[in-house]
């Protein structure tokens, strides 16, 4: 669902800045690719709670696929919003 876009400032947007900013203020764009340390830094903090055997099975399912791939992400954005986006970042 597209919200409306309401453009306060003296400059035109683009239909892909206008595409982009109706996404949303929350929206969040992911990723070009997971980042396996920090999943498993998060991990490995959540696992200083549990019992030392079901810590390590878990980890071990966790770590080993991330540690073995690049594990790349679906993008919410399309390639000329992502450019839009990294064009007007400052």
């Amino acid at each position: 669902m597209d919200r409306i876009v309401t453009n306060l400032g003296s400059v035109t947007l683009s239909d892909t800045q206008h595409q982009v900013l109706s996404k949303g203020r929350n929206f969040v764009p992911t990723p070009k690719q997971v980042p396996p340390l920090d999943i498993i830094a998060s991990v490995e903090h959540s696992l200083t709670s549990l019992e030392r055997s079901k810590a390590a099975e878990i980890r071990g399912a966790i770590t080993t696929p991330l540690s073995h791939r690049a594990t790349k992400c679906s993008s919410t954005l399309t390639i000329t919003e992502r450019q839009e986006l990294k064009d007007h970042k400052h």
